[in-house]
């Protein structure tokens, strides 16, 4: 048995822990606990490899880059066509705008 558990462990990439060993084994046709494996794979002194979680960063707020100056004071109320443009940066691409 603790052959089997060791390759399940080797070829998680050492990923496994007991939940998905046993999930492994009895797909293998082999009927075993979750306590029997983890109690085994303690004594086998074997430990998974905890990978962190990706977190997504979207804006850096700590930039040492030029801050451009609002022009504008957020009134976008142009009197005529063509006075005012801004942009809009989404996550695609930057879209003009213009405002009438």
């Amino acid at each position: 048995m603790l052959v089997l558990i060791c390759d399940s462990f080797t070829a998680s990439k050492k990923r496994y822990g007991s939940p998905k060993i046993t999930l492994d084994l009895r797909a293998q046709g082999i009927k075993v606990s979750r306590p029997r494996v983890a109690r085994l794979i303690k004594q086998a002194n074997l430990k998974s490899v905890i990978q962190k979680k990706y977190v997504v960063t979207t804006t850096d707020s700590k930039h040492t880059y030029p801050v451009v100056e609002d022009h504008l004071n957020r009134q976008f109320n142009p009197v005529k066509p063509g006075q005012v443009w801004v942009s809009d940066l989404t996550a695609q691409a930057a879209l003009l705008h213009c405002h009438w």
